[in-house]
């Protein structure tokens, strides 16, 4: 994905249970996340020049996608280059990460002098999906909104899409609750809200993200939250893939060949292989919040058969004995990780609204309460 953190790439973790949170400080009303701006759409700026000009990288470019081998020769050339390779008018500094679908490169823009990153697609634009990915990549270059990954263009080399995106340093919401002091539960939801305001712009623009989880989300140091991870990004009617392997682990992404995504945050008709829609990223929001609250996932199950059994079952694990999120929180998120989507909240503006008047309300209790808070 396109960032960095101060100590090292952000990339998708494991998805390792974390410890409950500590008391919740009440929240002041005045620093409750506010919306943000509308989402706008804006005319792409004029492509750079061709990609022809990467010489001996171009091969490499177009074959590297296939294997950790090729990645390993495609870093050998980058180190042995007497000058930094080009990609159009980009010099390709180095490798941020690799994932199942994705390769990220750090670049510099010699134009303006900026680093940016540049996301490469692995799966070859003539395949299968790969017309459908170009498509959605350029409608993801029209969206702009405060808590979204800004990509600024979208081309293709040898085959491959690869997106210009900006980069950001900072942590990922996995790492974030890891910070020292740990946040609270009014921190984490505001946080959190900021994040699914991303989601909701998305889907307003009738794209559906499919694999949010707390490593989709990345926090810069002046608490701005950006949804990050692209990768598999779709629009809603888009023919489902086959259902995963049901002995697949449920915190990495699928095999290939299987259903896309991350088991451990996806709802149960997704697992099945059903086409994903802004409801499953409304369910997948309500894990990752209900993991950052709790300190553990609300569905047990380590294999895929053995979550989507928990899943089917309706049973949510309890919280933990002296936890201080409050009740009233608790019932809005298990809204949104209700079995049926039409139990479900609304749409995500909806669940973020309900998730504001908590705070609110949390903030400034009643009066005739007041005095034993």
């Amino acid at each position: 994905m396109a960032t960095r953190s101060d100590e090292e790439p952000v990339e998708p973790l494991s998805s390792a249970p974390t410890s409950p949170l500590p008391a919740a400080t009440p929240p002041n009303p005045s620093s409750t996340v506010p919306p943000p701006a509308l989402t706008r759409t804006r005319k792409l700026p004029r492509p750079p020049r061709s990609a022809r000009g990467l010489g001996a990288l171009g091969p490499v470019l177009g074959g590297f996608v296939d294997s950790p081998e090729r990645q390993r020769e495609f870093e050998a050339r980058l180190r042995d280059a007497s000058e930094p390779p080009r990609l159009g008018r980009y010099d390709i500094l180095g490798i941020i990460g690799r994932g199942s679908v994705t390769t990220v490169l750090r670049a510099l823009d010699p134009e303006d002098g900026h680093e940016i990153a540049i996301r490469v697609i692995h799966s070859d634009i003539d395949g299968r999906h790969g017309r459908r990915m170009l498509r959605e990549a350029r409608a993801m270059a029209e969206l702009s909104h405060p808590n979204l990954m800004q990509t600024l263009h979208v081309d293709t080399v040898a085959r491959h899409i690869f997106l210009v995106m900006e980069l950001v340093r900072g942590k990922n919401l996995r790492k974030w609750m890891g910070s020292t002091p740990r946040p609270t539960w009014a921190d984490c939801v505001q946080v959190y809200i900021q994040a699914g305001e991303g989601l909701a712009a998305m889907h307003a623009a009738g794209l559906v993200h499919r694999d949010f989880k707390p490593s989709s989300a990345i926090v810069d140091k002046d608490g701005r939250v950006r949804v990050i991870d692209f990768r598999l990004v779709l629009v809603p009617d888009d023919s489902p893939l086959i259902a995963p392997d049901n002995d697949d682990p449920v915190d990495g992404t699928a095999n290939p060949g299987a259903v896309l995504g991350t088991p451990a945050y996806m709802p149960l008709a997704q697992l099945r292989g059903r086409p994903a829609d802004p409801y499953s990223d409304q369910f997948s929001f309500c894990v990752s919040l209900y993991e950052s609250l709790y300190g553990h996932r609300p569905f047990e199950g380590e294999t895929v058969a053995a979550l989507m059994r928990s899943m089917g079952s309706e049973h949510v694990r309890p919280a933990p004995g002296r936890t201080r999120v409050p009740s009233e929180l608790r019932e809005v998120v298990l809204r949104g990780l209700a079995l049926e989507p039409h139990k479900r909240w609304n749409s995500m503006p909806d669940l973020l609204a309900s998730l504001r008047e908590v705070l609110r309300n949390k903030a400034n209790p009643p009066r005739w309460r007041a005095w034993w808070r």
